[in-house]
């Protein structure tokens, strides 16, 4: 176009495509004397601009120079596309294809953009840039993005960053992301530290990296609603949802499915969240190998006076910066506490960094005392924390999880509870197995059970409601050839209706055995119902006992050619 003379007095003129006729960029352009200041434009001969006419306050990636072949580096003007339409409050449309960059976009205000579908219009990440997608604004905004795909490519640190550029932006009221699929972020599909109000998240697939959505901000998602969203294959967390503010937050999830991610499955901090519908956990903490608690030794914690930092003394612990660590055991150092879920920062092969919330230590203390553990993995579905005061809930309408997690202890659904943090199951099957892990708990806790099939639940110092109807557990118990058989949760008031098939050698026999306990199984008396039994060839000669939760079924006497199996229903009051 620089070597075209256009004719005098022309006031516009229309091109048949950017790079090369018909390549989709093909646009509008207004005649101007001098150049203008923004990135819409092309030079001219005679010293003369063509500017951008963008009538619809739509433009597409190819009219600004993009160019969506999966080969082209459209990092020279991939940052300088996205500011000029947010800066003018323009919606970029990308066309089917894969527009790559190794230079990451500023999100600098309102941004708009709608591709061709979520497996049809990809933004895709060259080389090692912090994100694809990165806000670092003081300003407020509203985000409206659909239709598209993020791919990190494996090598960027975050698929989409937002952050406040140390400030108090948040995104508005008015934002979705919607129909967007990520894939291979380092770190974080979704990586946040700006509270979104009142935002919605829907039809969102994120798949790999570290995190699927890491949203960690004062107020966390206040009012926002996450729906249809599926997250699995990250390494550390699939959905962490962090309040470091003092007000509470609230977020609604509905019918998320969150399954095969090797780290914890949903982490909530600070936060009252209402899960609603179906929601789907499964094979979540897949740890490879399972690695156990590490003590840290004596004293193995330091603040600094005025920082929310902590020093952690970890010898030989691998990690490397955005890495997670549990600890637990910690006593109080310089009046903060280690104690909790935390992204690293790592300082060296012995040590590395934390903060816990926004609390500043006060004063410079080396201390957390000789019970200090750290767990590298968190092997588990679900873990609900609260470091400080703010009451932590999660309402669960109806769950469905039948769980392998290869890390996991008896199919672990949720533990590690610090101090009021609240679980409500309202129905569903969570699990056969381990359901709760309590042990460990904080003082403080409850979990709920309505209306659900469930397996054990290990309380320790945690709050089990039994005060509601309709709470069943399933089990099965087969004797066999062996002494003693266990299944079936028996840890509170209730009773056992435990169905038995009784087989010899020539005749099959089906009964019941009724089974009461109180005083939560230290009280415990059975009795069966059914045919009377001939005194041989049956293994007829069965006690029932509770030992560690557990309905214990115990041969007695009989002649050992017969066997047994017995499956019940275990109901509480």
């Amino acid at each position: 176009m620089a070597a075209i003379n256009l004719p005098t007095g022309l006031a516009a003129f229309e091109t048949r495509g950017y790079n090369a006729v018909d390549d989709g960029g093909g646009w509008l352009y207004a005649v101007r004397s001098s150049e203008p200041a923004h990135f819409g434009k092309i030079a001219l001969g005679a010293g003369r601009w063509g500017e951008l006419i963008v009538p619809r306050g739509e433009i597409t990636c190819e009219a600004l120079g993009l160019v969506g072949d999966n080969s082209t580096d459209n990092g020279s003007r991939w940052a300088g596309a996205n500011a000029y339409c947010q800066s003018n409050g323009f919606r970029l449309i990308a066309r089917k294809g894969t527009y790559k960059t190794s230079v990451k976009a500023f999100i600098v205000g309102d941004t708009f953009i709608r591709g061709a579908g979520m497996y049809a219009s990809t933004f895709k990440a060259i080389g090692k840039i912090d994100a694809v997608f990165h806000a670092n604004t003081s300003t407020n905004i509203v985000v409206q993005w659909e239709d598209f795909q993020i791919d990190g490519s494996g090598t960027a640190a975050n698929g989409v960053l937002f952050d406040a550029g140390g400030g108090s932006a948040v995104i508005t009221q008015g934002s979705y992301f919607r129909n967007i699929r990520a894939l291979n972020p380092v770190i974080a599909s979704i990586n946040s530290t700006m509270p979104m109000y009142a935002g919605v998240l829907q039809s969102v697939i994120l798949q790999g990296g570290k995190r699927g959505i890491y949203w960690r901000a004062n107020a966390g998602m206040n009012g926002s609603t996450i729906s249809n969203i599926r997250v699995s294959g990250t390494a550390i967390t699939a959905i962490h949802l962090e309040n470091v503010g003092t007000s509470l937050s609230e977020l609604t999830i509905e019918s998320a499915t969150i399954e095969g991610n090797n780290g914890a499955g949903l982490y909530v901090n600070k936060m009252r969240v209402k899960m609603l519908g179906a929601n789907h956990f499964e094979r979540n903490g897949r740890i490879k190998p399972a690695v156990a608690p590490v003590s840290l030794g004596i004293d193995p914690l330091t603040t600094l006076k005025g920082s929310a930092t902590i020093i952690v003394v970890h010898k030989g612990h691998g990690l490397s910066t955005g890495d997670e660590i549990n600890i637990k055991g910690a006593a109080l150092v310089g009046d903060i506490t280690a104690n909790g879920k935390s992204t690293i920062r790592r300082i060296n092969a012995n040590s590395y960094s934390i903060a816990r919330g926004a609390q500043l230590a006060e004063s410079s203390t080396q201390g957390g005392g000789s019970a200090v553990v750290a767990e590298y993995g968190l092997p588990i579905d679900i873990l609900v924390d609260s470091s400080s005061g703010i009451f932590t809930e999660l309402d669960i309408d109806k769950i469905s999880k039948s769980t392998d997690g290869l890390g996991q202890v008896d199919s672990v659904f949720a533990r590690l509870m610090a101090p009021n943090c609240n679980i409500i199951i309202r129905g569903g099957n969570p699990s056969r197995n381990n359901l709760i892990d309590g042990n460990g708990q904080s003082n403080g806790c409850s979990i709920a059970l309505l209306n659900c099939f469930a397996g054990t639940i290990n309380t320790a110092a945690m709050a089990v409601r039994r005060d509601e109807p309709g709470i069943k557990k399933t089990g099965r118990l087969a004797l066999g050839a062996t002494m003693t058989a266990t299944g079936i949760s028996a840890n509170s008031n209730g009773w056992v209706r435990v169905t038995a098939t009784k087989r010899s050698a020539d005749t099959v026999t089906v009964g019941m055995y009724i089974i009461a306990l109180d005083r939560a199984g230290d009280n415990i008396h059975w009795g069966w119902v059914g045919p009377v039994l001939p005194s041989s060839g049956f293994e007829d000669f069965v006690s029932f006992s509770v030992v560690g939760s557990q309905l214990m079924a115990a041969r007695t006497g009989g002649t050992g050619d017969g066997w047994m199996t017995l499956e019940g229903e275990w109901s509480e009051f």
